[in-house]
């Protein structure tokens, strides 16, 4: 029985386990419905992730279990990461709903914990973002270690009890035992009596973390075709690239459109619930709800909706010009299209038509030459009937001459007699010879009417002979003049049918060039009211953008702000601890140097005195050696004496000898207690060097230690300005970044305008 206790305490590992039993907390890593069995695959990611596991079962059952190591591969989230997964995951809001009760938030671990460890998606929406990052605020036993936290202050494990890795981050620490406090902007000690005296881990040098709570923002409530359930203001941005979404900060610097819920409290997450805006077309979408109002006002919406309705109205604008650009370019086409086909059968027209206009014009030479031919033989014939006319006229003509001739001698005869009646005296003379004179003028009357009678007809003959043959003339020329004409006027009628047959062609071509032209108009008359109308949607979208960009820079200069309050807070609590631990290494420093002056005085004191011991053990020595000398002479002489007096001969010298070998025997006994006197001073002598040297190793340690804590102090001071600097310049690259960002958007709006 006490081989196997004996045993057991020789066990390092049995030791370790039964002080950690005593010393665990309830704060275990693992849910409470863990069996305590390992799978192969967590047994796997057990002995991996410690340094001291050689068989992962049997460790965990003697040693991990009770150290509170964290045995799956799962990570065991905690309260303020399961809220940020309640407030990030629009599938756990559906399961669990957005209440943040004990037994919800349980849920929400075990969700997570079984279902959704490996999913990227689901780890990514427990990451902290910046400003809630966990961070080191104290470590138990320093002097002004106190953690100020509004979240939740875990206390464990400085160094890795595997490896005696110094332990960087609030993970790595709750893969041992730990405890908790949830606070609300208080200070809280880095010790256990501040944790309700439980110690997670007793005699080993501990620290803690502030996980601070998740931001109070807008939260995400669904993914892009999702329903989202919100009793607030709806906000629908882009959802980022490779399916992770973008945080709604990230949102709140891309387009995005704002819808009030209605008083079913649920909405569809896609562009119909926000009046047909499509924030990022061909991207993958996201929304978030404003539950309470608390960071979109009513003002943004409608200025956000004016922005959105501007840009709608531009797209339309936009959409109706394309479309009736499209329609004329496709009118323009199809017309040149007709008018290309128009021309080719025209031109097919006009290439029959000359090759029937080509045998018309055969034909039509072949009869022009038969009527000339026709023509010339009635024209000889005419000239000939002329001549014979001509000749008959002036055999008429001279008749009529001669009877001219004789009509004018009568008149000459008649004028003659009238004048000899007109002499004469007697009355009846003279009406005789006016009767004669009468009958005379008659006679010569009527051969003067007969002679120009006759040399009228003659004339007339002659004329209307004439008049014939140049009608006859006439007539061969109207009937070569005719055929002449019927040909030409076939081949102007040819000429006029293809002539009108081009014209209507030209007509028709003129008529869809006039349409199209009219169309073209009416898409300018158009293009110019969609200008109009975009550069009034422009002008809508600028005041809109203008009062957008307003709203984004108060809000922007709230939460820089607010920002610049915390960081000033941030900076005083850490320019206060940078204080306090300044004073902790000057007071550390003081007793360090304090301490060292004391241990130097101390070793010096003590050189001394080992000095004035080492001259005096040598001279006792030398005393003792000097009696220890006498003490073998007297030895030596008691020995000679007893010798002597063992040889005596006679009674006398026996008795001599005696007497001799009893002043021998007393000068031993002396010699022997002056050695046993100056060994009893040799040994006082040693327990007092013993004594000087502990005082002295304690002074050492005590220096050892002073130096160790000024050297703490000192660490602790860096480590405190260390992260002060690495605040400022966070802060300062927060601030670069969101005034790049600005400026990027802002640049990019100027390019839209």
């Amino acid at each position: 029985m006490f081989e196997n206790i004996i045993e057991k305490l020789q066990d390092k590992d049995f030791i370790q386990s039964a002080i950690s039993i005593t010393n665990s907390t309830d704060d275990l890593v693992a849910p409470a419905n863990f069996t305590g069995e390992l799978t192969p695959e967590d047994a796997a990611c057990y002995g991996s992730r410690y340094g001291d596991v050689k068989d992962p079962q049997l460790h965990w059952i003697k040693v991990g279990k009770s150290q509170g190591r964290l045995s799956t591969c799962a990570k065991n989230i905690t309260d303020i990461e399961a809220e940020r997964l309640q407030i990030n995951s629009p599938e756990v809001q559906r399961k669990f709903g957005m209440a943040k009760t004990p037994a919800t938030i349980e849920l929400i671990r075990s969700e997570f914990f079984h279902h959704s460890h490996n999913s990227t998606l689901y780890k990514d929406w427990i990451k902290p973002s910046d400003l809630t990052e966990p961070e080191f605020c104290g470590s138990e036993g320093e002097q002004g270690a106190y953690c100020k936290c509004r979240g939740t202050v875990w206390m464990g494990l400085a160094t890795a009890n595997d490896t005696g890795a110094p332990i960087e981050t609030l993970d790595q620490m709750r893969q041992w035992n730990t405890t908790s406090k949830r606070v609300n902007d208080d200070m809280i000690n880095c010790n256990p009596s501040d944790f309700g005296g439980v110690d997670p881990w007793k005699g080993a040098h501990k620290q803690c973390f502030c996980e601070p709570e998740p931001e109070v923002k807008p939260t995400r409530c669904a993914l892009d075709g999702e329903d989202c359930t919100c009793n607030g203001i709806m906000m629908y941005a882009a959802a980022g690239p490779d399916k992770l979404p973008m945080s709604v900060w990230d949102a709140f610097e891309s387009p995005y459109a704002l819808s009030k819920m209605n008083k079913t409290g649920k909405a569809s997450c896609w562009k119909d619930t926000f009046n047909g805006v499509d924030v990022a077309p061909g991207e993958a979408k996201q929304c978030f709800c404003d539950e309470n109002s608390e960071f979109i006002t009513e003002e943004e919406i409608k200025d956000l909706g004016e922005y959105w309705s501007s840009m709608l109205a531009e797209q339309k604008a936009k959409d109706e010009l394309t479309k009736i650009d499209t329609e004329a370019t496709q009118a323009a086409e199809a017309a040149s299209e007709e008018a290309a086909a128009a021309v080719a059968e025209a031109k097919a027209n006009v290439q029959a038509k000359e090759e029937a206009l080509k045998k018309s014009e055969t034909d039509t030479e072949a009869e022009i030459k038969k009527a000339e031919e026709e023509a010339k033989a009635a024209e000889a014939a005419a000239k000939k009937k002329k001549a014979a006319d001509e000749a008959r006229a002036k055999k008429e003509a001279e008749a009529a001459k001669k009877a001219a001739e004789e009509a004018a001698a009568l008149k000459a005869a008649a004028e003659k007699a009238e004048k000899a009646a007109l002499a004469a005296k007697n009355a009846a003379e003279k009406k005789a010879l006016e009767e004669k004179a009468r009958e005379e003028k008659e006679a010569a009357v009527k051969a003067a009417v007969a002679a120009a009678m006759a040399e009228q007809k003659a004339a007339h003959d002659a004329e209307l002979a004439k008049i014939a043959a140049e009608q006859e003339e006439e007539r061969i020329q109207r009937e070569k003049a005719a055929k002449e004409l019927a040909a030409r006027q076939k081949a102007e009628a040819e000429a006029a049918a293809q002539a009108e047959a081009q014209a209507k062609e030209a007509a028709d071509q003129a008529r869809k060039a006039a349409e199209a032209e009219a169309r073209a108009a009416e898409a300018e008359h158009v293009k110019a009211m969609m200008e109009k109308a975009v550069a009034e949607a422009l002008e809508q979208q600028r005041i809109a953008y203008e009062k957008k960009m307003k709203l984004e820079e108060e809000r922007r200069a709230k939460e820089k702000a607010e920002r610049e309050a915390r960081e000033a807070e941030l900076l005083a609590q850490r320019q206060k601890e940078e204080e306090a631990a300044e004073e902790a290494e000057k007071k550390a420093e003081e007793e360090a140097a304090r301490k060292q002056r004391e241990a130097e005085a101390a070793e010096a004191a003590l050189k001394a005195q080992q000095k004035a011991e080492e001259e005096e053990k040598k001279r006792l020595e030398k005393e003792a050696y000097e009696k220890a000398k006498k003490e073998q002479l007297a030895k030596d002489a008691l020995l000679k004496a007893q010798r002597d007096e063992e040889l005596a001969k006679t009674e006398a010298d026996a008795k001599a000898a005696q007497e001799r070998a009893a002043a021998a025997q007393k000068a031993f006994e002396a010699a022997e207690a002056e050695t046993k006197k100056s060994m009893e001073a040799q040994k006082q002598l040693q327990e007092e060097i013993e004594k000087q040297e502990a005082q002295a190793k304690v002074a050492k340690q005590a220096a050892a230690e002073a130096a160790a804590e000024q050297k703490k102090a000192k660490e602790n001071a860096a480590h405190w300005k260390q992260l002060a600097d690495a605040a400022k310049k966070k802060a300062a690259d927060d601030m670069a970044k969101a005034e790049a960002k600005s400026k990027k958007k802002a640049e990019e709006q100027k390019k839209l305008q």
